[in-house]
């Protein structure tokens, strides 16, 4: 029973992946282990007060984690924080919203995403579902001082226009600019009913929030050239131009585009960077799975689900030379029969400056639970080199958590946050410190 209920977590996050949702391998894996790993809170199965996250953690400077959870609350998720409770020595959670309480859902429902922060500490994101015209919602959370807690307030309702001309189904979290404009994508919805991109700002002679697509993705009959059903969020670099991928492409298994603003033409206009499986048995990957990120270069970096040398999926990355991007596979999953590098890497992936690259596999690993890794470039060699943090499910009942799928998040002191979305305790969020 249990290799079954485990068999169909993986079953329903594959296909999660490849809704929200590589290569020739330029490295050699390393299974050395050195992190330590703490569970910081474990979530309770069938809770009202949430369970199941799938998101990435928003860190305050205090230390406070933000997250939201797929399920509770009517089945229609939370977003909670996670505090230290100096009293108790422990990681204390409160529930900021709990989704699908007001009549019909207008709140939403099915956060797949986590949240981000403007300058002010307040908090943004999507529900996936649910909402007044039921395409999902943006909302924002504000702490009042007064009252001493959260507000939330939905900003947006999507498929409020005709046929849903505004998008439906904001899979994605969002990106903030320095002007607190919002940004996103959506699967689904647009001119032509493949997605858009777009941008949510504040209308100061209105008085209220005002939704513009930027642009809307089109699949001819049997192609889609420029790509379609985005499910992922949006890179946003200093000069202005958002960066993304979509699950649809030329190959039907995703693309990386640009969105940038022509002067001349006074509109957005999207160019296709890469279309991937365009090498044989798609070695270049297949049906991106975590969201773009870039180094101090300007270089872009992500997941694919799929593909590689091994089938199991890739680390790329895309650099800008002589006026054209040139793509590349960095590392390819599934080195070994086992797949004791981690199988299937998902969410996001975080760069630092050196760069060294940190993310999770929701499955493979020392254990077949998933893993956190890092790939970091070898001067000397030429080479960029994988090595395992930290391979879940190593303690009994999976109490160390399962399946992880969101990617981490770092603190500045060399430890990562994240969260498993099972477990002994139906998911966990979880510390990985350096071993002393």
């Amino acid at each position: 029973m249990e290799t079954d209920i485990r068999n169909l977590r993986l079953l329903r996050r594959w296909a999660m992946v490849i809704l929200t949702a590589i290569g020739i391998c330029r490295a050699t894996g390393s299974v050395a282990q050195s992190y330590t790993e703490s569970v910081l809170f474990g979530f309770c199965d069938q809770c009202s007060k949430g369970y199941e996250p799938r998101s990435w953690l928003y860190r305050e400077s205090t230390g406070n984690l933000f997250g939201t959870t797929l399920l509770g609350s009517n089945n229609g998720g939370t977003v909670f924080e996670l505090a230290y409770d100096g009293i108790k020595q422990k990681y204390s959670r409160q529930i900021l919203h709990g989704f699908c309480t007001r009549d019909n859902c207008t709140d939403g429902a099915a956060p797949y995403s986590g949240l981000i922060a403007d300058q002010s500490g307040n908090l943004y994101g999507t529900t996936s579902a649910k909402g007044t015209h039921d395409g999902g919602n943006i909302y924002e959370l504000v702490f009042d001082q007064v009252q001493q807690k959260w507000t939330y307030t939905i900003l947006y309702s999507f498929c409020s226009r005709a046929a849903c001309a505004d998008g439906m189904t904001p899979y994605a979290g969002l990106t903030v600019d320095d002007s607190g404009n919002l940004y996103g994508t959506t699967y689904a919805g647009g001119a032509h009913g493949y997605g858009t991109v777009y941008e949510l700002a504040f209308d100061q002679t209105k008085q209220k929030w005002v939704e513009k697509v930027l642009y809307s993705f089109n699949c001819g009959t049997n192609t889609c050239p420029d790509g379609g059903n985005p499910a992922l969020g949006l890179y946003l670099d200093s000069n202005g131009n958002f960066f993304g991928t979509t699950t649809m492409g030329a190959n039907s298994v995703g693309a990386i585009f640009e969105l940038s603003f022509d002067q001349a033409k006074q509109k957005w206009v999207e160019a296709v960077l890469y279309s991937f499986c365009g090498e044989k048995s798609c070695a270049d990957g297949s049906s991106p799975s975590g969201r773009i990120a870039a180094d101090s270069a300007g270089n872009l970096y992500g997941t694919t689900a799929g593909g590689g040398s091994h089938g199991q999926g890739t680390v790329y990355e895309l650099s800008f030379s002589g006026n054209q991007w040139s793509y590349s596979v960095l590392y390819s999953f599934c080195s070994g029969e086992t797949c004791p590098d981690g199988q299937t890497p998902s969410g996001i992936l975080n760069v630092d400056a050196t760069p060294t690259l940190t993310g999770t596999t929701y499955a493979g690993g020392a254990n077949n639970s998933g893993t956190v890794y890092q790939l970091t470039y070898d001067q000397q060699t030429k080479q960029w080199v994988h090595s395992i943090l930290y391979s879940f499910c190593a303690k009994e009942n999976c109490t160390d958590g399962d399946i992880p799928t969101a990617g981490v998040i770092p603190d500045g002191s060399g430890n990562f946050y994240g969260t498993t979305e099972a477990g002994d305790v139906d998911g966990t969020v979880f510390e990985l410190s350096p071993s002393q």
